[in-house]
This record gives structure tokens, sequence and C-alpha cells, in this order.
């Protein structure tokens, strides 16, 4: 590991990319591995490996419990970090926030309909 590639700032749009066995990069806590040349020896098998090419791997990777020998060498295949664009809007449960925008003014609604009806019912 160079400081160097820590240094390195990529895109997701520039990992997206790389999800082949030609070009095959993950991205585990923030930190992008080019793990081409190490899909052939991995010990689950390159399939697993190919399935979360150009992904946030983080989550799987951490549940399977990978050896303290594991994470030392992926230190050989960092390639940099995960830049923060800041035009890109935030993800919500890994979707779009779009549904925010109508679910605050619907659920505002329904209530003014409740208390329309309770008031409406109590007045009988």
């Amino acid at each position: 590991m160079s400081s160097e590639s820590e240094e390195r700032t990529i895109t997701w749009e520039e990992v997206k990319k790389h999800n082949s066995a030609e070009s095959l990069w993950v991205v585990i806590n923030g930190k992008v591995y080019d793990v081409t040349e190490f899909a052939k020896e991995h010990p689950g098998g390159d399939e697993i490996l190919l399935e979360h090419g150009g992904t946030d791997s983080t989550q799987d990777f951490e549940d399977v419990g990978h050896s303290t020998d594991a994470r030392e060498l992926q230190k050989r295949f960092l390639i940099g970090r995960i830049g923060i664009v800041k035009d890109t809007p935030p993800a919500c449960c890994g979707l779009t926030c779009s549904w925010q925008k109508w679910v605050c003014p619907a659920i505002i609604v329904g209530l003014i309909g409740i208390g329309i009806f309770v008031a409406y019912k109590l007045q009988k």
C-alpha cells in the first residue's frame, strides 16, 4: 500500500465500470481495491468477487469474517479511496430520496383529513 494509492480519489462512476474479469474493483470501508489479478487465487472462488465487482462490498466482506492474513493481503490491492461528489443526491436505504417529496405532504393531508372527520363526528 503506497501513500499515493491511499490519497487517490476515485468516483463511484469509475468504480462501477470495473465489474468484469478483465478489470475487477471492489470497495471495502471506503477504500477501492483492484482485485483483478487476485480473483483466480481467491479462496472463496472468483465468482464471489465477480458478483461484487464495481460495488461496495463492505457488508459481505465483514460478514464472512476474513482473517488477519486476508486483511493484510488486501492492502496489496489498494488503489484509492471513494470520493464524495457534491452534486450526487444522498441515498435513502439504497433508493433515491424522491419519495420524500410526496410522503410528508401525504401524511399531513391524511392527518388533516382525520382531524376534520373526528371533529365532524364529535359535533353530532
